[in-house]
Formats: structure tokens, C-alpha cells, sequence
């Protein structure tokens, strides 16, 4: 009887009491002391790193920077101080991306000089453990009016593939190619591309059109576009294309002559989401192995149709924006529910920046009564403002900031990262929320006294019966 009772009250105790092992909320300054704030890039997927940018001295621009347990370190230049060809030079970083785990920073790096004409290099290089690893390197030339450039486009999430196109423009005519970079081993990898039945390949010629526009988790497949000339036109498209490091699919939309390109790819690498001209105009669809789905608008809105721009993990959440009658706002579509998330105020208008790895968390911009401010949407409480949930749900004291924008959010939903002031300051800012089970405030408080009661009620019939008995 006793033994019950005491392991109901236990369970009482248990569900009152926070048990999430992260540590409790708190808001921490992203700055370099003496340096100019740049922006905040990119955080890990477990929220434990932050990358960004800033400008150390004023005098040149700009270095990466990643902050770790309350400490920034700044990530040096990898060029020596006069490389060749280049002569007397400027350089810089100019973006910074962090694996899921922290471990690995991938940084695009550049340097201009001056040798009579106008020169600089693209280089990529990948960050472990203060060692760097470069899989790029990108000599920009112009010549008249002609120029070649090369940019990375972003890695996966283990932080071992990085991808990106390189391209030049000939007497005002471009031409782009794709490459998929390994970090490790600092080798260069181009798809081979084969245009899909009824195309065929543009020769080889500057009117050539490639590019990568986001990868799965572990890298193993990365989605974007490829030129292809029509067998029955003579002009031809952008056709979009999955590659799993072997070969390319593409979706069945391609038979109908519908061009566009791969925009995102679920974590797991099965899911594509992309858009395509449509005579409705440009429409994303959804790619699962061999079905092809078009994203339905709301009723009467024909002519502003939804673009997706996120997908969680396993591709069954799918989140983007679309046009209302009141202004373009996030919608959420989820077994064939579209849901819209706006703050409330006088403009009818949010755009998504980030989702968690379930889909059960969105951070964005949106319009609430005091203006333009990041919103932050959780399945079990719906869109509320960042700041709001800050200061009301966690308790914090956030009366010298100003809370500008958000740029990314960690795999768990739990960590925010963006930019603001700090006392006037430019500064960027790490957000931590406690879990939604421990989280403070008339919600949680109410669920934790219900729970407790149950388990008294519990405990007492226990009592009663073991009496009884």
C-alpha cells in the first residue's frame, strides 16, 4: 500500500518538475570586443555553436567568427600575406557555415588584388579542430568583358559535403557548372549530367546553366537544376534534378515541358521540393520517389501561388509561404491541413526562416502591434512573438534588446540565433528556451497542478483500495 502510494506522489513530483536536461532559458550577446558587427550566419544543429561574421578593425573586412560556451573565437585568414598572382591585396571572409555537431566550420574566403586589372580568388575551406582543409580554389579574372567566379552554396548538416557552382560570362553571355565538394579530403567532385528522354545536352558552350541548391543530412544527395534543350524546340530549360553522388532523376513534371529547379531536399534525402513555370504561373510541387505533387493554393487565390521553402527531416511537414487576401503570410501543410501562422497587428504578412528537424517548431519574421519582429510558432502553442516568449513564458529580462531579426534555429527548436541591439549596440544574440514541458508560466503551471492533482486522486484511490483490501 505504502509502496503506491509513494510512487504515485513521485509521479506527482515528476510531472511538476522540469525534466529536460538543458540548461535553464537565457539570451546570451554575439560581439567581438573593439570589433564591428557583421551578422550572425548559421548555429549548429545541436544549439551548442554560433557562426557568423565581423569586422575586426575597421581597416579590412571581414573574418568568421564562432562562439562556443560564452567565448567567441575568431577564425584566422588563410592566405599568406602576398599570395600570387594576385600582388598587393584585400581579403575576407564572406560566409561561415557550422556542421550539426559544431565540429566542422565551412568558410568561403576571398581575396582581391590589384595586377593592373581586376583579379581576386574564391577559395572554400573547411574548420576542424584549428585545421584547415581547403576543397576550393577559384581564380576570378576579368578580361574585357569577359569574367569566371566560383561561390559555395551551402553544406550538409555532418558538414562533410559542401556544394556550389562555378561559372564565367563570355562577351555577355554565362554559363554556370555544378560542383559537390568533400571537406574532408579536399576533393572536387562535378556531376555528370544527362538530360532526361526528350531533351537532350546544350553543347558544350557558355549557354550552359547548372546549379546546387541544398543537400540531405549526410550530403549523399543534393538537389538543383541542369539545362536541357527540347527534342521539339529549339530553346529549351532548366529542368530539376536530384543526384545521389551517382546519377540524376529527375520528376515526372519534365515530360510536360514544365521548367524550374530542386529548391530543398528532406534531411533524409527522400523528399525534393522545388518550383516550376506552370500556365498558372510559378508552382512548387512536392517529389517523393515517383510521385509528383503540386502544392494546392487556398480557394480564390489563383494567380499567387504557395512557395515552399522547408521540409522536415523525413519530408512529412512542409512549410512555405502563400498568398492570402490580406498580404503573404507562413503556411504550414502537414497530411493535407494547411495551416497559416501571422502574429497578430495591423499587417497580415510572416515569412518562415527556419524550421526544427520534426517540424513542430518555425521561427520567422512577421508583423506584430509594434512592427516587424521575429515570431517563433510551436505546435503546442501556436505563433506567438519571439520577444514575447523570452520575457513571458521564461521569465527573462530583455529591457536593453531589441530583437531585429532571426537567422536560424537548432535541430531541436530550442535554440534561436539573429541579430539585434544589445544598449544601443549591433550586436547578434543566442536565444535558449527551456523544453516545452518544463516551461514556466500560467500554460505550464496549469498543466503541472492538473497532473498533480490526477496523481493525488490517484494515490488516494490506491490508498483506499490497499486499505480495503
Amino acid at each position: 500500500m505504502r509502496r503506491g502510494l509513494l510512487l504515485c506522489l513521485l509521479l506527482a513530483l515528476l510531472a511538476t518538475s522540469p525534466n529536460d536536461s538543458r540548461a535553464a532559458a537565457a539570451i546570451d550577446e554575439l560581439s567581438v570586443p573593439g570589433a564591428i558587427f557583421g551578422r550572425v550566419t548559421s548555429v549548429s544543429g545541436d544549439g551548442g555553436s554560433v557562426a557568423g561574421i565581423v569586422d575586426p578593425d575597421d581597416v579590412y573586412c571581414c573574418q568568421a567568427f564562432v562562439w562556443e560556451m560564452g567565448s567567441i573565437e575568431l577564425i584566422p585568414l588563410a592566405y599568406p600575406p602576398d599570395p600570387p598572382p594576385l600582388g598587393p591585396q584585400f581579403q575576407w571572409h564572406s560566409q561561415a557555415w557550422l556542421s550539426d555537431d559544431g565540429e566542422t566550420l565551412v568558410v568561403v574566403e576571398n581575396a582581391y588584388g590589384d595586377t593592373g586589372g581586376l583579379s581576386w580568388t574564391v577559395r572554400g575551406f573547411a574548420w576542424r579542430g584549428g585545421i584547415s582543409t581547403q576543397f576550393s580554389n577559384m581564380l576570378v579574372t576579368v578580361v574585357g568583358d569577359s569574367t569566371f567566379n566560383a561561390v559555395v552554396s551551402g553544406i550538409s548538416d555532418d558538414g562533410a559535403v559542401a556544394f556550389g557552382s562555378s561559372g564565367f560570362r563570355f562577351h555577355g553571355i554565362p554559363g554556370d557548372w555544378m560542383h559537390v565538394f568533400d571537406t574532408v579530403s579536399g576533393v572536387v567532385v562535378d556531376p555528370v549530367l544527362f538530360c532526361p528522354p526528350g531533351y537532350y545536352d546544350p553543347p558544350s558552350s557558355p549557354a550552359m546553366f547548372a546549379g546546387l541548391n541544398d543537400a540531405s543530412m549526410d550530403g549523399g544527395v543534393v538537389v538543383g537544376h541542369h539545362t536541357c534543350l527540347d527534342l521539339n524546340q529549339i530553346d529549351g530549360g532548366e529542368v530539376p534534378l536530384k543526384w545521389n553522388g551517382s546519377f540524376a532523376s529527375y520528376p515526372a513534371i519534365y515530360a510536360a515541358r514544365l521548367f524550374g529547379e530542386a529548391e530543398v531536399v528532406s534531411g533524409d534525402g527522400v523528399v525534393v521540393a522545388g518550383v516550376s513555370n506552370t500556365p498558372l504561373g510559378v508552382q512548387s510541387w512536392i517529389w517523393s520517389e515517383s510521385t509528383t505533387r503540386f502544392v494546392a493554393n487556398l480557394p480564390g487565390m489563383s494567380g499567387f501561388l504557395p512557395r515552399v521553402t522547408h521540409l522536415s527531416h523525413d519530408g512529412e511537414v512542409v512549410v512555405g509561404t502563400v498568398q492570402t487576401v490580406f498580404g503573404r503570410v507562413t503556411f504550414r501543410l502537414q497530411d493535407g491541413v494547411m495551416q497559416l501562422i501571422e502574429l497578430p497587428g495591423d499587417l497580415f504578412e510572416s515569412q518562415p526562416v527556419a524550421i526544427s528537424s520534426d517540424g513542430s517548431v518555425i521561427v520567422g519574421m512577421g508583423h506584430g502591434v509594434t512592427g516587424e519582429e521575429p515570431y517563433y510558432w510551436s505546435s503546442m502553442a501556436g505563433v506567438r512573438s519571439l520577444k514575447g516568449v523570452l520575457e513571458l513564458e521564461m521569465g527573462l529580462d530583455l529591457t536593453d534588446w531589441v530583437l531585429g531579426s532571426v537567422v536560424d534555429m537548432s535541430n531541436d527548436g530550442l535554440v534561436v540565433v539573429g541579430e539585434g541591439l544589445h544598449m544601443g549596440s549591433a550586436v547578434g544574440f543566442r536565444a535558449e528556451l527551456e523544453s516545452p514541458a518544463a516551461v514556466p508560466g500560467p500554460a505550464g503551471s496549469a498543466l503541472g497542478l492538473v497532473a498533480l492533482i490526477s496523481t493525488l486522486l490517484a494515490a488516494t484511490m490506491v490508498w483506499r483500495a490497499s486499505a480495503a483490501y
